[in-house]
């Protein structure tokens, strides 16, 4: 049961997070509604002008496997065993993963929401800046044909602060990555 706690307060916390930066960029005022079960999205908040509720689905990626028990084990106080492992190509490791989560909820039935947003949430340990970042790993991110979101951002967190990066969104038709 702390698992399931723990992931419940990453994911409100981190929609909660970005919905405060797409509140202010778009002059919106979503507020949080609820934190339901699947096959609804993971937050829903809910937009007063329009009467609309937008769904919040949130996802992490990591370089690989290593990468992820190491980050959830010390998240739940457990000491990590920690070897020395070389990666090859972390960035590109990196762009797989984020594309392979987008690919996995791409094909997941969500119900109940006006539209849903998906979240990719990294942290990109290996890579030297936001620069190194857009440069190297932006790139390689490859998007399915199919996309049932209305829109996909990343949420990066840096050492210093987090970024979010729009990949795709239907409101301005595009399809890339540009930072918000």
């Amino acid at each position: 049961m702390k698992d399931k706690q723990i992931q419940s307060s990453h994911e409100r916390a981190t929609g909660d997070r970005f919905i405060q930066t797409y509140n202010n960029e778009r002059g919106c005022n979503l507020i949080f509604k609820e934190q339901p079960s699947p096959p609804k999205p993971d937050l829903v908040y809910y937009d007063e002008k329009t009467n609309k509720t937008i769904g919040l689905e949130i996802t992490d990626a990591y370089y690989d496997e290593d990468d992820a028990k190491g980050t959830w084990d010390i998240v739940r106080g457990v000491k990590p065993f920690s070897i020395s492992r070389i990666l090859y190509n972390p960035d590109e490791q990196l762009a797989n993963a984020i594309g392979c989560r987008i690919l996995e909820k791409s094909r997941k039935k969500y119900k109940y929401c006006d539209s849903i947003i998906l979240l990719v949430v990294t942290r990109p340990a290996l890579t030297e800046d936001e620069k190194d970042f857009r440069d190297n790993v932006l790139p390689h991110i490859r998007l399915p044909n199919h996309i049932p979101f209305s829109a996909i951002y990343l949420d990066v967190a840096f050492s210093r602060h987090h970024r979010h990066y729009c990949l795709y969104s239907t409101q301005a038709s595009k399809r890339g990555a540009s930072p918000s």
